[in-house]
């Protein structure tokens, strides 16, 4: 968290309430507990790295010894469990057609397999992988305009029994569930804008927890929850 009355943050032990000091706003570091990590190297990074309309080009790494295993393009990819990379394939229309590949990607051999068609966004897209899902959402900054809704869909991919979830929502006139998400390190959907205050089971459709309003934080265990905002930040389809 921020400290009161300046930019520099204090961590804190929840179990102890003890703090300690931290100059400025320290940046979220990349997963170096996996056996691998992705980075862009080329193309939009950052909140960017699952969007922007254009291909990546990304390298594939071992933790231990940063040595680079793949160089690729994609228009995005994420690692799914140690074994597996999921990539999106970048769209061949442009911003007239964003229809992309998805694919899972044997680590040791290379082997490449079919999963989805998807519809990627123009800007930020969700797109997810976890040792049992897939998940993205399909036309995630396309906006109805006369339904005043947005038209997203969120679909999961089930890698255990390769069957595809599209989320239903009844409270939109379209049926329509396009909201921000996230896959947490327990398999649940953290769902809303601006991280989410919302944990939705796949497997049940139940809500394991649902705080209201936006700037959602949770500890990397989601055991706790904190609710505001600092500093700034643009819109999620507006680059």
């Amino acid at each position: 968290m921020v400290a009161p009355g300046g930019n520099d943050s204090l961590i804190l032990d929840l179990r102890t309430g003890a703090t300690t000091s931290v100059l400025g706003v320290p940046a979220r570091q990349p997963n170096r507990t996996t056996p691998y990590y992705i980075e862009v190297v080329e193309g939009p990074t950052g909140s960017l790295r699952f969007g922007g309309n254009e291909e990546k080009t990304f390298e594939l790494r071992e933790t231990a010894t940063d040595f680079v295993l793949y160089h690729f393009t994609a228009y995005a990819a994420v690692l799914a469990d140690a074994r597996t990379l999921v990539v999106a394939t970048p769209p061949a229309g442009g911003l007239q057609d964003l229809r992309t590949n998805l694919f899972e990607v044997d680590i040791a051999t290379g082997q490449a397999t079919y999963v989805a068609t998807a519809l990627a966004s123009p800007d930020n897209w969700p797109f997810r992988a976890s040792s049992r899902w897939i998940a993205w959402t399909d036309a995630y900054c396309i906006y109805d305009e006369a339904a005043n809704q947005p038209v997203g869909v969120l679909r999961l991919f089930d890698r255990t029994i390769g069957k595809i979830t599209e989320l239903r929502n009844p409270a939109s006139a379209s049926g329509t569930f396009g909201p921000w998400f996230d896959l947490t390190s327990a398999g649940l959907l953290q769902i809303g804008t601006f991280s989410g205050g919302r944990l939705l089971d796949p497997d049940t459709l139940q809500y394991r927890a649902a705080i209201s309003g936006i700037h959602v934080n949770w500890t990397d265990d989601y055991a706790y929850a904190a609710q505001g905002q600092f500093g700034g930040h643009g819109g999620l389809c507006a680059g």
